[in-house]
């Protein structure tokens, strides 16, 4: 019985001390509340190492009014349109993590 007890105490004191550590944190944020015009230069959130950068015609890839809608995801900010009109268009931006993250 004291085997049994000492095992159990055990077991909780090192979920306790692995739950400590095992909190989450918040790596990058994108709010996409830029002003209407080019996307490209636009700068916002956390997280990131750069500003948004198009490939193809700069004009190609726009900030539009309104969010996207998705069923009941609750959305803010603006979005963004990229012309298909446009061959080789599109929009990038770059982030980095820390050496002592992880993601799974």
């Amino acid at each position: 019985m004291k085997r049994t007890s000492f095992g159990l105490t055990l077991a909780a004191v090192l979920i306790a001390v692995s739950a400590q550590f095992s909190q989450a944190s918040l790596l990058i944020s994108e709010p996409f509340d830029y002003s209407t015009g080019n996307l490209a230069g636009q700068t916002g959130g956390t997280g990131f190492t750069g500003d948004w950068t198009t490939v193809g015609d700069v004009g190609a890839a726009t900030v539009q009014t309104s969010s996207l809608a998705y069923s009941t995801l609750a959305t803010s900010g603006n979005k963004t349109y990229i012309s298909p009109n446009v061959a080789a268009s599109g929009a990038s931006r770059t982030f980095s993590l820390s050496s002592k993250r992880e993601i799974c």
